[in-house]
Parts: C-alpha cells; sequence; structure tokens
C-alpha cells in the first residue's frame, strides 16, 4: 500500500512535466506560436515543480506515518502481551497462597525490594523492605511443617513472557466491631515481553482483594485441648449421646499444639492413625465427631465484673460475690445471696481458693438456673471464676439440671490448675473453660444417655486418660447456646478451625513502570 501510494505520486510529477515540456514546443497547425509577455517567461515549469515536490513530500509522510502505525500496533499488542503475562503471574500467585499450607501467607508482607510500603502504594515514600513469607514456620493441620524460604514462587514463565511478583502486603482490620478478621492484601505483578534484542515492554498490575478468616464446616471444639490432648477410652458423643462416627458437626476433639511426624503426613496432612495417637485415642474410644489438629481460634475467657454484689437485696448490673473456699455441699445461689433484677444478669461468683468436695454422693455443688421459688427471677445464669483447683472424688459431684451455658466454670488459676470432673448417675451439665489448666476426669459410671458430663470443654490440657469410658456429651445446639450468653465469637462461625481466604477483587489497575 505504500509503495503504491509512492508510485502514484511519482507518476504524477512526470505527467506535469511532460505537459509543461509539450506546451513549450508543440504548435497547433494553422495557428502562429503565440509570444509570451516577458513576465511569463519561466513561470510555468518552477509552479509544476514546485507542486511536485509538495506531491512528493506528502508521499514521504504517507509513508512515515503508515510506518509509525505499524510500530504502534506492534507495541499496543507487546504491551496487551505483558499485561496477560502480569494477569497469569496474579492468578499463579493467588492459587499458590490459597493452599491449606500456604493460606497464612494472606496475612503476612513480602515487599524485598521495598516497592510498594505499609500503604500499598509504590513510590510514596514509605518503602522498606519487610519480608514475613520467609520467616514464618506454622504447624500446619498438626504436620510438622518448615515452608521453604519462599513458600510460594515469586516468578514465572508464560508462553508470551515472564512475571515476577514484586510485593504483597498486608493490611488488617482494626475496626472495633471485626479485629483480626482478616483485611486488605495488596499484590504488584510485573509482566515482561521480549521485544526484540535486549528489549523487554513491560507492564505492572496491583490487585487489591479483601482478606477473610473463615471457619471450617463441622470443626467446632466440643473438646478442645491446646497443649495436648489424652482421650485415653473415652468418649465424646453427640447431644444424645450418640457415638457413631461423623454424626454431629460439633462432637470434635480438638487439640491445637499437637503435631505428628512430617512422614506420618500425606500431601501435608496427617494420617487418621497418626492423628488417633497423638491425642492418645483408646481402642474403646468413640468420637461422633472429628479429631483436629491446629488452631480452633478461641475467644479469650470471660472475666469477672470489678464491682461487688450488695450483701444482700438486688442488683441490675454485673457484680461478683466472693467465697473462699467450697469444700461443704453447698446451694449456689445461697438463701442469703442478692439477686439480679432480671435473668439477662448472671449470679457471678469469684472462688479466690479450691473447690473440694469427696465422700457419698450427699456432698455436692448444686447449681440451681431453673425455676426457684427461693430467688428471683427463675431462669438465671450462675458463673464462677475459680483461682484455685476443683476435685470431686467418691460420689461426691456437681449437681445442674438446666441448660449446660447456665452454668459455667471458668478457671483463673495458672497453668498449675486442675479440674477433675467425675462420672456420676446425675451427670453434669456445664460449660468449663480452663484456658491454661488441667481438666480430666475420675470414673465413668454414666448419666443421662450415658452422658458423665453435657456440654463443652476447653482447657490447656485434657487428661481423661484415668476415665474408664467416660462419655463426653456435646449438644448439638451447644455453639448456639454459648453465642446467646457470651456472644458471636463463641459460636460456630467463630470458634473452630480457621484458615485465611481471598475475596473476588477490590481494585485492579496498572501501575508506573520505573
Amino acid at each position: 500500500m505504500k509503495s503504491s501510494s509512492l508510485k502514484n505520486s511519482q507518476s504524477q510529477v512526470i505527467r506535469l512535466l511532460y505537459l509543461a515540456f509539450i506546451d513549450k514546443q508543440i504548435i497547433k497547425p494553422g495557428t502562429q506560436p503565440k509570444l509570451r509577455k516577458s513576465a511569463d517567461q519561466g513561470f510555468a515549469l518552477p509552479t509544476i515543480l514546485g507542486l511536485g515536490l509538495v506531491i512528493l513530500m506528502i508521499a514521504i509522510y504517507t509513508f512515515a506515518r503508515s510506518t509509525s502505525d505499524r510500530v504502534a500496533a506492534i507495541a499496543q499488542v507487546q504491551n496487551a502481551q505483558s499485561v496477560g503475562v502480569a494477569e497469569a503471574g496474579i492468578a499463579r500467585t493467588l492459587a499458590g497462597m490459597s493452599t491449606l499450607n500456604t493460606s497464612y501467607l494472606f496475612t503476612r508482607n513480602y515487599d524485598d525490594p521495598s516497592i510498594l510500603g505499609p500503604d500499598q502504594v509504590q513510590y510514596s515514600g514509605d518503602e522498606a523492605a519487610s519480608n514475613t513469607w520467609a520467616t514464618a514456620t506454622p504447624v500446619i493441620g498438626g504436620c510438622s511443617y518448615t515452608p521453604p524460604s519462599l513458600p510460594v514462587p515469586v516468578s514465572g514463565t508464560t508462553t508470551e513472557g515472564t512475571y515476577q511478583v514484586l510485593a504483597y502486603r498486608f493490611t488488617p482490620n482494626v475496626s472495633n466491631s471485626s479485629p483480626g478478621t482478616g483485611g486488605v492484601g495488596s499484590l504488584l505483578v510485573q509482566g515482561n515481553v521480549n521485544a526484540g534484542t535486549n528489549i523487554q515492554r513491560q507492564a505492572r498490575l496491583q490487585v487489591n482483594i479483601p482478606i477473610t478468616r473463615t471457619t471450617r464446616l463441622n470443626s467446632f471444639p466440643g473438646l478442645y485441648g491446646r497443649d495436648s490432648v489424652s482421650l485415653g477410652n473415652n468418649d465424646v458423643g453427640n447431644g444424645t449421646g450418640g457415638t457413631t462416627a461423623n454424626s454431629s458437626g460439633v462432637a470434635n476433639v480438638i487439640c491445637e499444639n499437637c503435631t505428628v511426624p512430617s512422614g506420618q503426613c500425606t500431601n501435608g496432612q496427617p494420617n487418621q492413625s497418626a492423628v488417633e495417637s497423638v491425642v492418645n485415642k483408646g481402642p474403646n474410644s468413640e468420637i461422633a465427631g472429628n479429631i483436629y489438629l491446629g488452631s480452633a481460634n478461641l475467644p479469650a475467657p470471660p472475666t469477672p465484673p470489678t464491682p461487688d454484689c450488695p450483701v444482700s437485696g438486688t442488683f441490675s448490673a454485673p457484680c461478683k460475690i466472693t467465697i473462699a473456699n467450697i469444700t461443704s455441699t453447698t446451694t449456689l445461689p445461697r438463701p442469703s445471696d442478692p439477686d439480679p433484677t432480671n435473668n439477662s444478669i448472671p449470679y457471678q461468683y469469684v472462688i479466690t481458693g479450691n473447690i473440694s468436695l469427696s465422700g457419698n454422693s450427699s456432698n455436692r455443688l448444686t447449681a440451681i438456673t431453673s425455676t426457684d421459688v427461693n430467688h428471683n427471677p427463675p431462669g438465671s445464669r450462675i458463673v464462677l471464676f475459680v483461682g484455685g483447683n476443683i476435685s470431686f472424688s467418691g460420689q461426691a459431684n456437681i449437681t445442674h439440671s438446666g441448660s449446660p451455658e447456665r452454668l459455667a466454670i471458668i478457671g483463673t488459676g495458672g497453668t498449675s490448675q486442675t479440674f477433675t470432673l467425675n462420672g456420676g448417675s446425675s451427670g453434669n451439665n456445664a460449660f468449663v473453660y480452663i484456658a491454661d489448666g488441667t481438666v480430666g476426669v475420675n470414673g465413668g459410671s454414666g448419666g443421662p444417655n450415658g452422658c458423665d458430663f453435657r456440654g463443652a470443654v476447653w482447657a490447656r490440657v485434657w487428661d481423661g486418660s484415668s476415665g474408664t469410658n467416660a462419655k463426653v456429651c456435646i449438644p448439638d445446639d451447644m455453639p448456639t447456646l454459648l453465642e446467646n450468653v457470651f456472644g458471636s465469637s463463641y459460636g460456630i462461625m467463630a470458634a473452630g478451625i480457621q484458615r485465611y481466604i481471598a475475596g473476588a477483587p477490590l481494585a485492579w489497575q496498572g501501575q508506573e513502570v520505573r
């Protein structure tokens, strides 16, 4: 097309020169040569030559413009290719960060080249190297796991070019409504396409993505030990005492810091036999849910209120009633205790010493949260904050016939604290949270539906090895019961095995290449 245009322009010039020539040489027959005025002499030829020069310049410009358009079109294609390479790099990197063994990377930084900085904006002046991808050594799913220096590739090759992960920065949520629930991650990737010798077309893409912490389905901690779990021959049943495997989404056993050797893991997941071994599951132990190894994201334990309750009468705001020790048969609330004005305010007792009962079945700590004519209002809750040890031996026990969330036993005594449950025909209905202590069970005579304890137990250590076929039963609605009285952080969408996931991009934009 370009050569044709040039040839046409040349032909026009030759034609005009030819016409000028014959205009000077040819005289029509029967006419006299026309004498030109002196002012006309030599005017036609320069005019024609000038016009030809203009046409030639137009042709040259047209050719140059066409060449420039062709170069621009090639560059545009190469730019699009480099963007496509960067997009492929983003997709591959996010996929690599989304596995069970690498999802923790969503909450860590990779910014060795110091490009983005904490504000997630390149070249803004706050750039500082940060690479916590390489330093994190998490326990993943119970398997001993030490990640390589870079757990996911930060460069790669596609059919059209290469890409480089320049930076990833995470900004956590800091709002009061959802602290620690995730945040925003910003990933910056550069795509490169070869455009000739020592020439590359480059494109940078930055994508901002919401990072959300989510709870694994059916992983509520019915029986939880942070540092260790020793099941022995204990059973963990559902709300009706059933122990059929996988029949409950809440009757789960979770040990957070238990690990198995890497040789007993497949694809980063522990083998079932290794899981049962690490929690010392005996041959007669049956579990209605599952055994999980890993973080259960438990909320902080409740704390006692600061104000003291009045000596008698009523109270309309949370307050505490202090008792030194309970070593004999006791019923709570006691006849002399003040009462809350409504059942949304619990009786909260601070036991500074021990709860220790032994002997026959008449030695009991009885908690009354159902209708009680001696106290107002009926249907209240009782919370015991215990600083010492809790032990029941012989036939002594706790008696509470109300719903388990209405009697909460919270340990405040540190790592040396122990709480020993006792199997009995009446069973124990309660929520036990001994964050730093050890909880165990004696015997296993079986209560209603064979349940020696009905509720949930969260502790640093669960030591049930001395209990002979004792059964801990987790009501199917236990997460809802706890959430109703302690808040959403105790519910099934919060407490359980956690992982981080990336959502749909919030923003996707090209960035300057320097």
